[in-house]
């Protein structure tokens, strides 16, 4: 029986939830989970569920894998974003059905199941949507769950909750790990060890198939600031201003969201510089006293390909960080900030590879080393690179626990 806490409680706040979504989501996005089915209907081999654009890429060479075997595969997403993902990815495949995943909540899972039927039953990372997986289990489906991570905060939430989920661990056939940690972290929660397997993390195993992005900027360098949130880039144009104006480096600045561009420009206006932003161009022509501002998703990694040393941001700010490990599939020196919370799973394997600084000003000092000891930086990058040549085996390995 499903948990009684969580029946009730799903049902008694979700009209908050949904006062949320639908000022972020809108509308349709409510009654896209909540009333409607996907398009095509009846028995898939797997239903997987990736719930955002990083479970979607995490997905997307399973999905890949398994639909050119033949399989037919109900793929869903929970974010709007993650269905635009998910789009990208499968949306002219004929094996792919694309859907919302509807709300964890006892109406729209039953039509939801009433619609389709399948297999199995694919989550990615940490999916645990009780009604979800023990609707799918009671209607005759092996539950997987691929890449199977457990952050601190959340493992210290999960460990408060864990008998109330003792239900919907023990519906999980098998839990596909990436890393020691994550295994013990779900045995802690009552997975017992022969459903656990650890295959390593797919999202290091899947390389970017992306070209650099042609930079032309004479003897001048080209630093990427990636992935940069509120307030950071303010601190960099701080310390850093006076050194890019001359072309030490040439700064290509790629806030985390898109939507921030216009604030952004204003800063490196304000600054001093003249400002050049990247969508509907192919190729830059770029001079000391220029910056450019990548006001546009999915391109992020063709500027690393390109640049010669990056900072990856989200970590002088107290935002836990962003993928420090990205530039490292084109071996290219990284610095980042100390705050790295989101990635401490993985922190331990690449930190001898790259320069983590507490400050602004300690920045500014790395990137003057840089100059000086290049070799130095780029041999450690490329040791990063070889680190991630190991994670190449995840993808067979998640494919021998699904097939």
């Amino acid at each position: 029986m499903m948990p009684k806490l969580y029946a009730v409680l799903s049902i008694l706040t979700f009209p908050f939830l949904k006062k949320k979504l639908r000022k972020r989501f809108g509308d349709s996005y409510i009654r896209e989970r909540m009333w409607r089915v996907p398009a095509a209907e009846g028995r898939f081999d797997y239903l997987i569920h990736g719930a955002s654009v990083g479970e979607q890429n995490v997905a997307a060479q399973v999905v890949a894998a398994l639909s050119q075997k033949g399989f037919r595969v109900l793929l869903t997403a929970a974010t709007d974003t993650g269905l635009a993902q998910a789009e990208k990815h499968h949306g002219n495949n004929e094996n792919v059905v694309i859907s919302y995943l509807p709300f964890d909540l006892p109406g729209p899972v039953k039509r939801f199941f009433k619609a389709v039927q399948a297999d199995r039953l694919v989550l990615v990372e940490t999916e645990l949507w009780p009604r979800l997986i023990l609707s799918a289990k009671a209607a005759g489906a092996e539950v997987i769950l691929i890449n199977g991570r457990i952050s601190d905060s959340a493992f210290r939430n999960y460990m408060r909750f864990s008998r109330f989920l003792k239900e919907t661990l023990d519906a999980i056939d098998i839990c596909v790990v990436r890393y020691p940690v994550d295994g013990d972290r779900f045995q802690a929660l009552g997975v017992t060890p022969e459903r656990i397997l650890q295959c390593g993390n797919l999202k290091l195993s899947s390389w970017p198939e992306v070209s650099p992005v042609p930079i032309e900027t004479g003897d001048c360098p080209v630093m990427v600031f990636g992935s940069t949130r509120e307030g950071e880039e303010e601190m960099i144009l701080d310390k850093m201003s006076g050194a890019m104006k001359k072309g030490r480096p040439i700064p290509v600045f790629a806030p985390r969201h898109v939507e921030r561009a216009d604030e952004v420009e204003k800063l490196l206006v304000d600054t001093g510089f003249e400002v050049v932003r990247s969508k509907g161009i192919e190729s830059f022509g770029l001079n000391p006293g220029q910056a450019l501002l990548v006001n546009e998703t999915g391109r992020l990694m063709s500027f690393y390909a390109a640049c010669d040393v990056c900072f990856v941001g989200g970590s002088l700010v107290a935002k836990g960080g962003q993928n420090f490990v990205e530039p490292f599939f084109f071996a290219k020196p990284v610095i980042t900030g100390n705050n790295l919370s989101n990635f401490l799973d993985v922190l331990p394997v690449f930190e001898p590879f790259m320069t983590i600084v507490e400050s602004p000003g300690e920045l500014a000092f790395a990137v003057e080393a840089f100059w000086s000891a290049r070799e130095e930086f780029e041999r450690k990058a490329a040791e990063g690179r070889r680190i991630l040549e190991r994670e190449k085996n995840a993808l067979p390995c998640v494919m021998e626990a699904l097939t």
